[in-house]
């Protein structure tokens, strides 16, 4: 009889202590359900002038695409030497090797390469 009683009471606990997680979570719940709109309805203002600033800084770009003659992905890409696309030879001096090396035209931000050491060149000296 006294395991009947211990097994009872111990499933009670359990049904007892699922019972009051379940009412908290439905507190909670309950809790965001109401101010949920107001947060979502609050930064309402914040977006519209963040929409405003990224229609003010396109037409920007678009402006700055046409005075250069270049279009977005053209731009991306632009050479270093856009002054000098196809002149003449530029030399500059490996810190690695100090030799000679022709500086390529290659994409903003992309190291140069010694011809001589081959190891990559971000800031080099004309």
């Amino acid at each position: 009889m006294e395991m009947h009683k211990i097994i009872h009471d111990l499933g009670s606990g359990i049904f007892l202590g699922l019972g009051v997680a379940a009412a908290l979570l439905g507190v909670v719940f309950v809790i965001h359900w109401f101010l949920l709109p107001f947060g979502v309805f609050g930064i309402r203002d914040r977006l519209d002038r963040v929409l405003i600033q990224l229609a003010e800084l396109q037409r920007q770009l678009e402006k700055m695409e046409n005075v250069s003659g270049l279009s977005g992905a053209e731009s991306k890409h632009a050479p270093r030497n856009a002054a000098n696309p196809g002149g003449s030879r530029r030399e500059a001096k490996c810190p690695h090797c100090n030799q000679l090396f022709e500086i390529k035209d290659v994409p903003l931000g992309t190291p140069q390469q010694c011809s001589h050491c081959h190891k990559p060149i971000y800031n080099f000296e004309t």
